[in-house]
């Protein structure tokens, strides 16, 4: 089995929900989910990844938002070009049926 090096948490705090010997850390890299979880907490930059993930989810909402409302917008345009069409047809037919050729 390869050997491991397991990154060592910056802050006391982490450090207890460590594994201490070397059966617990062989256990738990045994786990590839319970592996992952151990280094995601225990990486440095992990505040920031979180912080980020939160920056992006809030412009992901603010995306959608904006784009609901560009769909709406595009469907009244598309409404009211239908209804300007549908106008200029009448007008065109009633400016027809008042020409009479002599």
């Amino acid at each position: 089995m390869p050997s491991y090096d397991v990154a060592r948490p910056s802050s006391p705090a982490k450090a207890a929900a460590e594994p201490e010997t070397p059966t617990d850390i062989i256990a738990l890299l045994a786990d590839r989910n319970k592996a992952f979880e151990h280094f995601r907490r225990s990486y440095r930059r992990n505040e920031a990844i979180e912080e980020n993930k939160a920056v992006l989810k809030e412009k992901y909402g603010r995306a959608k938002a904006l784009g609901e409302r560009v769909n709406a917008s595009r469907g009244k345009i598309n409404a009211l070009k239908a209804t300007i069409e549908q106008r200029r047809v009448v007008q065109s037919m009633a400016g027809r049926c008042r020409l009479t050729p002599d």
